[in-house]
C-alpha cells in the first residue's frame, strides 16, 4: 500500500463537558489500528475517531479499577 493511499484519520478527545478540547491526525491502514492509536492517546479523556466525514468509534476511558470503558460504534 502506497503512502498516499493510507487513510488519515483524526482523534477528537472530548472533556467533561462533553466538548472537543484536542485534535490529532492519525495515520492508520484500518479502522480498528486507528482506534487503538485514539486509545494511546486519549487517556483518560473520551474520544471520537472520524476518517473524512465518516465517525468510526466513541469511547470513553477506563474506569478506575480497570473496569471497561463503554464504546460507540457506528454500524
Amino acid at each position: 500500500m502506497a503512502q498516499e493511499d493510507v487513510p488519515t484519520y483524526r482523534a477528537y478527545l472530548i472533556g467533561a463537558d462533553n466538548r472537543i478540547f484536542a485534535a490529532h491526525i492519525i495515520d492508520a491502514r484500518s479502522d480498528d489500528e486507528a482506534t487503538a492509536g485514539a486509545r494511546a492517546i486519549a487517556g483518560t479523556s473520551s474520544a471520537e475517531v472520524w476518517e473524512r466525514s465518516r465517525r468510526i468509534t466513541r469511547f470513553d476511558p477506563e474506569l478506575p479499577g480497570g473496569a471497561a470503558s463503554r464504546e460507540y460504534r457506528r454500524l
